[in-house]
């Protein structure tokens, strides 16, 4: 109906009708909000009319068809408004699935951008690395500066100081002191294809276990912590190949300077440096080679001392190493601070059972700064060192 057709009809109300259409503060012609939950019996054939013209619906017709017609539309438009309704909410619990499957959350100090957040501010509360929400991120490392994370789909991301990977991004009008940093997570490109699982990240340096148990190292190489049989560094990953034909590598953990990969065997290999006897070699020092080398060992060499025992866990602090086997739990390296779990703050350059854990069960091992942690299942949870 045209605009002045139902205006005129609107007029034709009695006085009572249009007073109570202004006295009710939700009153209009074939609102939705008005008429929902009314008894549409109660309304004069003009009304019905009225609010039918407001919807552009047929006003002709019986009383009984005028009313039919008026509580088809509004059921249509409730089934329309639930369906909207649905549609928000499903979108809204996507959106938080999205957000919270495989989310990174960040917190501390942010001078290198290791935060994620686009900036260099530091945080005291948990916050979210947007740029990392909905990919399903399932695995993270964090070293000094730097912070490298795998997704399901086995894309690896950097973010942070940034000078131990590459990432093939482009970064213009930097300052020199900030070319290295990534504000923000950033695909390392150079990876991608590899099917990496698990990244650990040390000072200078990182690896990398693929799908099929290949180990990768990058970075700085001063101690030989890459395994590449040299002390040369690379800003690409390279592929250790120095393991025995056949082997898989299952676990990589890094220190400060050194490497350490378990095999699909449970067998531990190290490399690096072995100052503080953090390789666990028993030997700390190399013969034949110039004395400022003496103690970087550049090839993956087999820790003997652990004889057949089974290693299931690994972890690496900055100078010393902690393992569980099938039988025992393990540390060697720096025993500074009581690190160690012995009862002293000797290092030792072989491993060492903690007598600790003797009767329990050890579930894993974490090896921090200047402390350790297991988690037990039998004993609860102990701690060593400072």
């Amino acid at each position: 109906m045209a605009a002045h057709g139902f205006l005129s009809t609107i007029r034709g109300l009695s006085r009572k009708e249009q007073v109570d259409a202004e006295e009710d503060e939700d009153f209009q012609w074939g609102s939705y909000k008005y008429l929902n939950g009314r008894n549409l019996n109660k309304l004069t054939r003009r009304q019905l009319r009225n609010h039918l013209a407001a919807r552009d619906l047929e006003e002709g017709g019986t009383r009984a068809e005028m009313k039919q017609r008026l509580e088809d539309s509004l059921e249509e438009e409730r089934l329309s408004g639930q369906a909207y309704s649905e549609a928000l909410e499903a979108k809204f619990l996507m959106d938080r699935d999205l957000e919270e499957r495989g989310s990174v959350y960040t917190i501390g100090t942010n001078a290198a951008g290791q935060l994620g957040l686009g900036d260099t501010t530091p945080r005291h509360d948990f916050e979210t690395v947007h740029r990392m929400s909905g990919i399903g991120v399932k695995h993270v490392s964090a070293g000094y500066d730097t912070v490298i994370a795998v997704t399901e789909d086995h894309d690896v991301y950097i973010w942070g100081g940034g000078g131990v990977a590459p990432t093939g991004v482009e970064k213009d009008d930097l300052a020199p002191w900030e070319e290295s940093l990534h504000m923000e997570p950033q695909v390392v490109e150079t990876l991608i294809g590899e099917e990496v699982e698990t990244v650990s990240v040390g000072a200078s340096h990182v690896a990398a276990r693929s799908r099929g148990g290949d180990c990768l190292t990058w970075g700085y190489n001063s101690a030989g912590q890459l395994g590449n049989a040299s002390l040369t560094p690379s800003d690409v990953p390279i592929v250790v190949t120095a393991f025995p034909d056949g082997t898989s590598i299952d676990q990589v953990q890094v220190g400060e300077n050194h490497t350490c990969a378990v095999t699909a065997k449970g067998r531990l290999y190290v490399w690096g440096h072995s100052g503080d006897g953090r390789l666990g070699l028993g030997a700390r020092e190399r013969v034949g080679v110039p004395p400022e080398e003496r103690f970087y060992f550049p090839t993956p060499s087999m820790v003997g001392d652990l004889g057949k025992e089974r290693v299931l866990k690994l972890s690496c602090g900055p100078s010393f190493t902690l393992c569980v086997t099938d039988k025992h739990v393990y540390s060697w390296g720096s025993g500074s601070g009581g690190r160690l779990g012995h009862g002293d703050k000797m290092d030792c350059a072989s491993p060492r059972i903690i007598e600790a854990f003797s009767r329990s069960i050890v579930m894993s091992v974490a090896a921090g700064a200047w402390d350790s942690l297991s988690p037990v299942m039998i004993s609860g949870m102990r701690r060593c060192g400072h």
